[in-house]
């Protein structure tokens, strides 16, 4: 007999422009499981994936339409 105990977690720390406080994200994940002889065990686990998006411009001038392209980055 085998006695299985997984435990797998992240944790990611981030800062918003706007807000000044970081934003904490936790994610864990925990199995058991007993096995006899002879017995299979099929695991799974979890996947994140996060995409940025940020645009440096001039205050006001970078939401002018034409203007706005040439002061931004």
């Amino acid at each position: 007999m085998l006695n299985l105990n997984i435990q797998d977690g992240q944790q990611s720390d981030t800062q918003s422009e706007t807000d000044p406080l970081p934003e904490v994200q936790n994610s864990e994940i925990a199995s058991q499981a007993t096995l006899l002889a002879g017995q299979s065990l099929l695991l799974g686990g979890f996947k994140q994936g996060k995409q940025i998006h940020s645009q440096n411009k001039i205050p006001l001038l970078g939401d002018i339409p034409v203007v706005g392209h040439l002061v931004s980055q």
